[in-house]
């Protein structure tokens, strides 16, 4: 086959060619990795916590009918709807 593959027991390094114990190795890329990943993680719950917070201030605001004033003439039916019965 011709293809070098990565064993989990030794890596073969580019420099100098040398096998090297990968216990070291794969410690320290499980840490690394576990450091993003918490990293990532952290910043995707800050992301998803800020979203609903700007959607709960946005439903808020759109609830209130000071925001209809602004783009549409609601005086007429304001008053058809004071008058009618209900």
């Amino acid at each position: 086959m011709g293809m070098n593959y990565l064993r989990l027991s030794t890596v073969l390094t580019v420099t100098s060619g040398k096998k090297e114990d990968l216990s070291k190795n794969e410690k320290d890329w499980f840490a690394i990795t576990k450091k993003r990943l918490t990293i990532i993680g952290a910043v995707l719950g800050m992301f998803i916590v800020c979203a609903f917070f700007v959607m709960f201030i946005a439903e808020q605001y759109n609830v209130r009918s000071a925001l209809c004033v602004t783009c549409h003439n609601t005086k007429p039916a304001l008053k058809t709807w004071g008058k009618d019965k209900h």
